[in-house]
């Protein structure tokens, strides 16, 4: 499993914008071959994160080159910094 997380802060409130981004971007993530689910995170100092679970890197890359550049330009706007998207490789014990 791997999991691509984006973290980022806003300036100032702009939870109401963010959310209406997600409202459209979850959902086609989701829809993305590969993805078993799509968690969007957030505490009251405007910081946030998405997370976007695969179950292969290969699905987690070839989605990228789909979302990215449907949705980071909309996040950029908003967030303090740009956004550089995160794949992590989860690892699971072996019993």
């Amino acid at each position: 499993m791997f999991i691509r997380i984006l973290n980022f802060e806003t300036d100032g409130n702009r939870k109401t914008e963010l959310l209406t981004v997600m409202d459209t971007m979850i959902p086609f993530i989701k829809s993305q071959k590969g993805c078993t689910d799509c968690l969007f995170i957030m505490n009251d100092d405007n910081r946030y994160a998405l997370l976007a679970f695969w179950d292969s890197k290969e699905n987690a890359d070839g989605a990228a080159g789909i979302i990215g550049p449907k949705m980071l330009p909309s996040l950029n706007k908003i967030s303090k910094e740009p956004i550089n998207p995160v794949l992590y490789k989860v690892y699971q014990q072996e019993v």
